[in-house]
């Protein structure tokens, strides 16, 4: 997925990581957005988080959240070809 505006995708970020109820969660995703390679650490924070809690299928439950996230949010974003 590639979102066409990254300013608001990363404002958008952290609207959602305040969001969040679990602190542990959040200290976790502030630290992986920081510096270079940034969304990939987020990801890969939030796949972790999500195979810990809800076992498999995880990437896809995270990857329908995520999107359904930005349709609310009006982000636009287009799917990466594999």
């Amino acid at each position: 997925m590639q979102c066409k505006n990254l300013f608001t995708f990363r404002n958008g970020i952290q609207e959602f990581i305040e969001s969040l109820n679990d602190e542990n969660l959040k200290e976790k995703l502030e630290i992986a957005l920081d510096g270079r390679g940034a969304f990939r650490r987020f990801k890969n924070v939030l796949f972790d988080y999500s195979k810990e809690r809800n076992g498999s299928n995880s990437e896809i439950k995270i990857k329908k959240a995520v999107l359904e996230w930005c349709k609310e949010n009006e982000i636009e974003y287009e799917e990466e070809a594999k």
